[in-house]
């Protein structure tokens, strides 16, 4: 059939147009007939595809040819790990399992300052290669009871790995041979650990649950690891602190071992009375505590100091929780016990006293809590460092009750409040902040991410929303974000929310970005009637009022088209920027399923059932209509680089790439293996990758192809269940192709050619932990002894930029303790020293002038010309600078090198036997020589003040005081 006739409008942007293959030559194929280009119905059907030379058959499946596995990275897991962070021994740092890794979280700041993983043991020593990181999850961490500077991390991969965290260096690695899923220190023996192995199924029952073994494991030598006991699938195992007994908790018993440092006795088993989830032991006291998946807490008092155990136990129940105890955990001083669950409540048990208290809203389930060690801080800095099922972390101040601080990660959804797969979710990047746009915590917000730096940037609400746990078994539906554009240049995002269960409350909301924040612009109600919004992409090259715009298209059978408009502004007054509806029309009473821009913008596609329709943004007049009969419900839309002259459209099975410059399909192809998931296009080349998923399995073909034949460039594999992709532009420098995708399992990873370099990037910006003073490596007399006073910034006289800024922060920690209720605060002398210290800060110190001036004493004193005590701020560090020096310097040169007075020529006997040689001026008491008033030399006083008066202990003499005199004091 013949194309459609152009208009005089189109006559003139075909002449205008570059003879260049663009989006704009789409246009030229139109021919040269005059006529108006009319919607709906009266259009003219669509022009068949010409028989393409390469069939189907010609061209070889995705099953064919050899495949690589592309690299890939990821961001956040899927779950947060259920092990609490540990904290160092002086509470600087703490460690989260991230994976296979490590990271190392600074206790200040939050941020990520280094990573224990494969990567992290391979730069530099030979021995690192031989033993890599861990290559399964981290399932436990423990810092070495025998050196502080060293970590202990165990995996599934069957192997225990001693790490020395400061330099992320690999120091030996122990094989257990089995998947280790807990571990704990051994008291009793300080070079050697308890892990829990999973078994091997049981094939003569295989439905039987797999039993776990306990394992003895020495860190050192090449003593082999000895098997404790058998038991049921282990939830937790600790060490009591006395060293006399070993404990494990399974789902139903509990396991009693006792320990000596050279063997291990028989298990005693008893029966828990409730199921167990999680278990705490006493810090000091031979008593521990379990939190059941009912809401129960248990203590149980079977240790007892005789060393032999009943034969049944004593048990204390504390209920408050109305779920799941997921976490448990006592103070350094054994005083308080913590719990938390699924009620996003951290709840306070005070043990002597039997009271409890609350900490409300902490944002999401509670998965474990760690403690902030009693050595590495004071009462006034202890805190409770929460582990959350968002991954989040939180620390709640132990004084207050409150949130102090929230460490910036990257949030995760429940899996309750995930979309069903066939939903959309929300992915994009915004180039204009460095960050990725991904779905939040809660399915009614979105949250940006800065995979560079690997911190939380910002989380923004999109529609305010109630977070609450469920009620018994029943989960509300929440409202959900389904879509999240934004525009080329970053200035504007657009969002799509509403309630599955609720007909018609759908909103569409556009953010305006002022390059801090995000605020709301506009928000429309049902934008698309009672019907979805299915699809909605902005201008790409729109940079002004004039030039933006946006396309949405429904389930209402409309395409609309929205536009911003400026309204008002002066000298005095700022003009009001809104988006309002621009036009509505349809095409042939089709349902439009997708939309998507050319890069110049010329034009915008619109995908209905079997036919793609090009439109002019201008006057949204149809300027062709593509139609392949081979493609059926197209589910997928993309224009291929920044000439867009082709476009290539998809079905479940089928894969066509049109030319629009001769409005002919270039090639097709049929895939009767695989299944089309997603088209990636790359943004400067015409080249797009397709996913296709196996059939009968999670792994997901990737595979390159080009405009110019069906042929694939390159074919890759990933074992990652992909659910949603889009192309990763944050960094030129990353490679070709690069994907960011999140899983089905809700993890977020970079697939493709810049992923290993962005792996390695990350490994050699920051593997050793850096000194938070100097911003140097920190050496091991830095950690025995603290950092150097001589080379800091207060010697060189160089002031710390962040020093204001610290002394700010510890004294709006000083007010809010004042706060406190009078019990709650410290005794008034550590109040007043601490506390008033930290509000004032330390006066800044100067060296006084020192005066000549001398006065007359009444005895005879050492050729002292100045002396004076130096201030208290030189005892307390040794902040030296070169004036005190010169000062110190000339102060010994006239106490030391001036001439002493003359002797007498004779001397004296006196009753005792005794000689004496009494200087010019001495006198005579009782037979006895004493010292006269000496008066000495004055000078003229200086014109600088006089420094304040020091009192100064006159030196004794071994001669007896004058009778009827007291020794004086001089004051200089």
């Amino acid at each position: 059939m013949a194309p459609k006739p152009k208009s005089a409008a189109q006559q003139k942007t075909k002449s205008a147009a570059s003879a260049e293959p663009s989006a704009l030559s789409a246009k030229a194929s139109k021919g040269t007939k005059k006529g108006k280009a009319r919607e709906g119905a009266g259009d003219p059907a669509p022009p068949r595809s010409a028989p393409h030379t390469a069939s189907s058959a010609a061209i070889p499946t995705t099953s064919e040819g050899v495949r690589e596995m592309w690299p890939h990275v990821t961001l956040s897991e899927g779950t947060m790990n259920e092990h609490a962070p540990v904290f160092t021994p002086d509470a600087k740092y703490f460690f989260a399992i991230h994976g296979p890794s490590v990271m190392v979280y600074s206790s200040a700041t939050g941020h990520i300052v280094s990573t224990l993983s494969a990567k992290t043991s391979s730069p530099s020593s030979s021995t690192a290669n031989q033993n890599p990181g861990h290559t399964k999850p981290v399932t436990g961490v423990n810092i070495h009871p025998s050196n502080p500077l060293q970590l202990i991390t165990a995996s599934l991969d069957g192997s225990i790995k001693i790490w020395d965290y400061i330099d992320a260096v690999l120091l030996a690695t122990i094989s257990v041979h089995r998947p280790i899923t807990s571990m704990c220190i051994d008291t009793s023996a300080p070079d050697s650990v308890f892990v829990s192995t999973l078994g091997k199924p049981d094939k003569s029952a295989p439905g039987k649950e797999k039993r776990s073994s306990v394992f003895r494991v020495p860190l050192r030598g090449s003593e082999t690891p000895v098997r404790v006991c058998q038991t049921q699938p282990v939830i937790a195992l600790g060490a009591s602190p006395s060293g006399k007994w070993l404990v494990v908790a399974t789902f139903t018993k509990i396991y009693v071992c006792a320990l000596t440092s050279t063997a291990v006795a028989n298990p005693h088993k008893y029966s828990a009375p409730h199921a167990i989830a999680c278990f705490a032991f006493h810090p000091s006291e031979d008593y521990f505590a379990t939190g059941s998946v009912e809401g129960e807490i248990d203590l149980w008092y079977c240790l007892t100091s005789t060393g032999q155990l009943p034969a049944r136990t004593q048990t204390t129940m504390l209920h408050w929780h109305s779920h799941r105890v997921s976490a448990l955990a006592f103070t350094p001083n054994g005083a308080y016990l913590l719990s938390g669950g699924e009620e996003s409540v951290l709840v306070i048990w005070q043990m002597s006293a039997n009271t409890k208290d609350f900490v409300p809203r902490i944002g999401a389930p509670i998965v474990s809590i760690a403690v902030t060690p009693a050595a590495g801080t004071d009462s006034m800095n202890e805190g409770y460092l929460l582990a959350l099922a968002d991954g989040s972390l939180v620390v709640v101040d132990a004084a207050s009750h409150k949130i102090r601080q929230e460490v910036p990660r990257l949030k995760l959804a429940p899996k309750h409040l995930r979309p069903p797969t066939e939903q959309p979710i929300p992915l994009a990047v915004h180039e204009a902040s460095g960050t990725i746009i991904l779905p939040s915590s809660h399915p009614s917000a979105i949250q940006f991410y800065d995979p560079v730096a690997s911190r939380l940037v910002s989380e923004l609400e999109i529609t305010p929303s109630n977070r609450i746990s469920r009620a018994q078994d029943i989960q509300s539906e929440p409202v959900r974000v389904s879509h999240a554009v934004t525009c080329p240049s970053g200035r504007w995002l657009a969002t799509v929310d509403g309630r599955a269960d609720s007909i018609g409350a759908i909103y569409l909301k556009i953010w305006e970005w002022n390059g801090r924040s995000w605020t709301l612009n506009t928000r429309v109600d049902r934008p698309h009637g009672s019907g979805k919004v299915q699809s909605l992409a902005f201008k790409p090259t729109g940079t002004s009022v004039d030039s933006w715009q946006l396309v949405t298209v429904g389930e209402d059978s409309n395409v609309k088209t929205w536009r911003a408009k400026s309204v008002g502004g002066g000298p005095k007054t700022k003009a009001e920027l809104f988006w309002l509806n621009r036009s509505t029309f349809g095409w042939r009473a089709m349902q439009p399923r997708l939309v998507t821009w050319a890069r110049d913008g010329s034009l915008f596609a619109v995908a209905f059932d079997r036919t793609v329709v090009l439109f002019d943004p201008d006057s949204n007049t149809v300027l062709q209509t593509l139609s392949c009969p081979e493609v059926a419900k197209i589910s997928l839309l993309a224009f291929l680089g920044a000439s867009g002259q082709h476009l290539v459209v998809s079905s479940a099975s089928d894969l066509a790439v049109w030319d629009l410059v001769t409005a002919k399909v270039k090639w097709h192809h049929h895939n009767a293996v695989n299944a089309l998931e997603n088209i990636i296009s790359h943004p400067s080349k015409d080249s797009f990758i397709v996913l296709e998923r196996r059939q009968r399995s999670t792994q997901i073909d990737l595979v390159e192809y080009g405009s110019a034949s069906a042929q694939p460039v390159r074919r890759h594999t990933t074992s990652q269940n992909i659910r949603s992709s889009t192309f990763f532009s944050l960094s030129a420098s990353l490679g070709d192709f690069t994907l960011l995708n999140i899983t089905r399992d809700w993890a977020i990873i970079l697939l493709g050619d810049g992923a290993a370099r962005f792996e390695d990037a990350h490994a050699k910006r920051s593997n050793v932990i850096m000194d938070d003073d100097s911003g140097t490596r920190r050496t091991l007399l830095q950690d025995l002894f603290g950092g150097s006073a001589v080379l800091s910034d207060a010697f060189r006289g160089v002031a710390s930029p962040s020093a204001s800024a610290t002394h700010s922060a510890a004294k709006a920690v000083a007010l809010r303790e004042l706060e406190l209720p009078a019990y709650e605060q410290p005794p008034l002398p550590k109040l007043f020293d601490g506390l008033l210290g930290r509000i004032v800060g330390k006066r800044p110190f100067e060296v006084p002038p020192i005066q000549d001036d001398r006065m007359d004493v009444d005895e005879v004193v050492p050729a002292l010309d100045a002396v004076a005590r130096l201030p208290e701020s030189i005892a307390e560090g040794p902040e030296i600078r070169q004036d005190e020096l010169d000062a110190l310097t000339e102060l010994f040169r006239q106490s030391f090198t001036s001439p002493t007075p003359a002797a007498l020529p004779s001397a004296h006997t006196n009753g005792n036997g005794v000689h004496h040689k009494p200087s010019a001026g001495s006198s005579k008491a009782n037979g006895v020589s004493h010292p006269t008033a000496v008066k000495l030399p004055q000078k003229k006083p200086s014109s600088s003040p006089a420094p304040a008066s020091v009192d100064i202990e006159m030196a004794e003499t071994d001669s007896p005081p004058a009778v009827g005199k007291k020794r004086k004091k001089s004051r200089v």
